[in-house]
């Protein structure tokens, strides 16, 4: 990100032909999101979306504002 902050996405944390269960919707747990990962900070992140499968791709629109991000989905 312009800030230095990095935007990272770990995927569903599963394999192939599964329905990703209930790790993209619960908040405790790191799978399944995008978060935004403050490298001066050690430990420290946020997480700006959950529910995400596989994203590919991602971009910052409207001055940094809002995110788009493209994910695969799944079987």
């Amino acid at each position: 990100m312009p800030d230095g902050n990095i935007l990272y996405s770990p995927g569903d944390c599963t394999f192939f032909g599964i329905n990703g269960h209930e790790p993209p919707q619960l908040d405790g747990e790191w799978c399944g999101k995008i978060h935004i990962i403050y490298p001066g900070q050690p430990g420290v992140f946020k997480t700006v979306a959950k529910g995400v499968r596989n994203s590919q791709q991602m971009r910052l629109y409207d001055g940094n504002t809002r995110l788009a991000f493209m994910d695969i989905g799944g079987v």
